[in-house]
C-alpha cells in the first residue's frame, strides 16, 4: 500500500502535472474532490459507531494552522456548498439520529423518500479554501444522508481562506510511517516548523497553493453552480 510519504508525493507530483494544463484550475478541482472524500468519507466510516458522541473537529490541525497565524473568520458572503459535488466532511455521531435521517432521504429505484431540504438553523457548513473542503458545524446527521443521496445544497456559514499561508509556509516534508505520519513546512525567514497530522490534509493545503497560483480563490460566488455541468 505504501506509506505515508509515498502517498503524499506520489499525489501531490500528479497535482503538479496538472496544474501545468490548460484546464488547470477546474482540473484541480476535481483533484481536490477526489483527496477530499477520500479523508471525509474514512472519517465518516471509522468514526461512527453507536450513540458514540461527536469528536473534535476533523480539522482541526487546519483550525490550528488558521489562528495561529492569524487566518480569521469570514461570513459565507453568499457561497453555498454542493453535497454531490463539493467534498463535505461530517461526523454523525448517534446511530438512532443517522439511520433516521437515511430512512426519510434515502431515494432511489425501490420506492418514494422525503426531498432533501436545507434546514435553518439546524445545517451549518464552514468552507476551507481555497480548496474548497467543506466541514459541517451542525445537522451532521440530516447531511451526511443529503451527501450520500447526492443532494442538497446549504449556504456557507464561515469561510476560513488559508490563502495567505502560501507565502509564509514554504518545503512541505512528510515525516512518519504506516501507523503515525504527518506534514510539516518551514516558516518563511525562520526555523520554526509547522504541521498537519494527516497527509491527505496536507496534500490538499498544497492543491490550494497551486490554485492561488492560478489566481483562483475558491470562490464560486453566484456565477456559477454545478447545475452548469
Amino acid at each position: 500500500m505504501g506509506t505515508p510519504k509515498e502517498h503524499f508525493e506520489n499525489v501531490l507530483h500528479v497535482a503538479q502535472r496538472i496544474s501545468s494544463g490548460e484546464n488547470a484550475v477546474n482540473a484541480l478541482l476535481a483533484y481536490a474532490r477526489m483527496v477530499g472524500r477520500e479523508f471525509a468519507y474514512e472519517y465518516f466510516l471509522y468514526r461512527i459507531a453507536p450513540d458514540r458522541g461527536a469528536d473534535l473537529s476533523p480539522l482541526m490541525d487546519l483550525l490550528d494552522l488558521a489562528e495561529d497565524h492569524g487566518i480569521r473568520q469570514e461570513p459565507g458572503a453568499g457561497e453555498l456548498v454542493w453535497l454531490a459535488w463539493d467534498p463535505v466532511v461530517t461526523q454523525p455521531w448517534e446511530e438512532f439520529r443517522l439511520w433516521d435521517a437515511l430512512e426519510k432521504l434515502s431515494r432511489g429505484p425501490a420506492g418514494p423518500s422525503e426531498r432533501w431540504r436545507f434546514d435553518p438553523p439546524n445545517h451549518q457548513i464552514l468552507l476551507w479554501l481555497p480548496m474548497r473542503l467543506a466541514e459541517v458545524w451542525n445537522g451532521m446527521h440530516s447531511i451526511a444522508a443529503g451527501i450520500l443521496n447526492n443532494s442538497g445544497v446549504v449556504p456557507v456559514e464561515a469561510i476560513y481562506d488559508l490563502s495567505p499561508l502560501y507565502e509564509r509556509l514554504t518545503q512541505p516534508t512528510v515525516w512518519g510511517n504506516t501507523s503515525e505520519n504527518g506534514v510539516f513546512w518551514k516558516e518563511d525567514g525562520g526555523s520554526d516548523e509547522v504541521n498537519i497530522g494527516d497527509w491527505r490534509l496536507g496534500v490538499l493545503f498544497e492543491i490550494g497553493r497551486l490554485l492561488h497560483q492560478h489566481g483562483f480563490d475558491g470562490r464560486f460566488g453566484a456565477s456559477w453552480t454545478p447545475d452548469e455541468l
